[in-house]
């Protein structure tokens, strides 16, 4: 069998089986506490990818252990506290994926700052161009869009 072909099984009558491909959609994780942000977004990744919405802090890293996401995107809070306990958790979590942030364009403490730029492959500022943001995606989880 060449690197290109489909694998082969035999019945019981030993005529070979092509096996048929899987297509599982890789999973995305958002957590955004705004409701109708996680839910646009969940809309523009649904067709390529399977996503999971999360809106409560307290429970995103439990949601994180459970889903297992290949990707995470995070909508920061506002307030330097609430975006260091929301990049805790996405740190914490033991799930090393590429995090896509983002994030009001406000000034944080340059602690936070600094946890952002190493916790984030990439950040979007708010307003953000969803085009922008479906491109840099489907590049990180390498597939065609």
């Amino acid at each position: 069998m060449n690197e290109t072909s489909t694998p082969l099984t035999q019945n019981s009558q030993t005529e070979p089986q092509v096996l048929p491909k899987m297509n599982k959609k890789k999973k995305i994780l958002v957590f955004s506490p705004d409701r109708d942000l996680a839910q646009s977004l969940s809309m523009l990744f649904e067709n390529h990818f399977e996503i999971t919405c999360e809106t409560s802090m307290g429970d995103l890293g439990k949601r994180i252990a459970s889903v297992a996401p290949a990707l995470l995107i995070v909508d920061l809070h506002t307030f330097s506290s609430d975006v260091m306990l929301e990049l805790s958790i996405v740190e914490s979590s033991c799930v090393k994926v590429p995090v896509v942030i983002l994030r009001a364009y406000n000034r944080l403490r340059s602690d936070v700052e600094e946890m952002v730029r190493r916790t984030a492959q990439v950040v979007f500022y708010k307003p953000f161009n969803a085009e922008e943001v479906v491109r840099s995606i489907h590049n990180l989880m390498k597939v065609d869009h």
